[in-house]
């Protein structure tokens, strides 16, 4: 007697592994996103590496870490053009936007914070500066602002903003594709944490990704908050 699995034994392992899978999944989708944003950020963060040490020679400094000043801003104004000029020089073959927000405004284009959250609306959020925004979209995809001169804490300093995937494609988040370099590592520009009560919270996001240390565990690398809601904060 050929002995067989019934049509209800059979309905139940199904409903069993399709619970399994939907609680799975999620995760499994979340994981794969995540290492994807980190091998393009490793990617994009070698070639911002390398333009930011020939642009800092050509202007005749050893590192880019050399470029800020003590208010006032002067010098780093008056050096800004000569910068900006041996900056693009870095990427050739890349295509060079003159007039990025409404470039990339009448193209869809939106910019989220750390949670998602469309970022007051608009795509100026890529920019360091309303009255330049150049940038420089790479063959691979990844966009690069123009540096403009910030303050802060009595410093000044060079800025930038860039994405590893391009404006073109998601998630354009803060800290997952988006991220903001600074020549100076200061206190308020190394902040990583939608939590403080700060504007800055998580413009320094870049910081930990750089050294792939999580800002709130030391201990976990920092891939480890992407995509988590606002009790992973909390929690901590």
């Amino acid at each position: 007697m050929k002995k067989a699995f019934t049509l209800a034994e059979v309905l139940i392992v199904l409903g069993i592994v399709g619970i399994i899978a939907a609680m799975t999944l999620p995760s499994l989708i979340t994981n794969y996103k995540v290492k994807v944003l980190k091998a393009r950020f490793q990617k994009t963060d070698a070639v911002l590496q390398q333009a930011l040490l020939k642009t800092a020679n050509e202007v005749g400094y050893d590192s880019f870490s050399d470029l800020y000043t003590i208010t006032p801003n002067e010098e780093l104004e008056r050096m800004l053009p000569e910068i900006n000029n041996a900056w693009e020089k870095q990427f050739d073959g890349a295509t060079k936007i003159t007039n990025g927000i409404s470039y990339l405004f009448g193209r869809g284009v939106m910019h989220h914070n750390l949670f998602g959250v469309n970022s007051s609306g608009h795509v100026s959020n890529y920019f360091t500066a309303y009255n330049d925004d150049r940038a420089i979209i790479t063959k691979d995809g990844a966009m690069f602002s123009y540096f403009s001169v910030g303050g802060g804490s009595g410093w000044h300093l060079l800025i930038l903003i860039f994405d590893t995937n391009g404006p073109f494609k998601g998630p354009n988040r803060v800290g997952h594709d988006i991220f903001t370099f600074y020549s100076k590592n200061l206190s308020y520009n190394t902040m990583c944490n939608p939590t403080i009560a700060n504007s800055f919270s998580t413009s320094g996001c870049y910081y930990w990704a750089h050294r792939n240390l999580n800002p709130i565990d030391t201990s976990k690398t920092y891939w480890d908050i992407l995509y988590k809601p606002l009790s992973y904060w909390q929690k901590k």
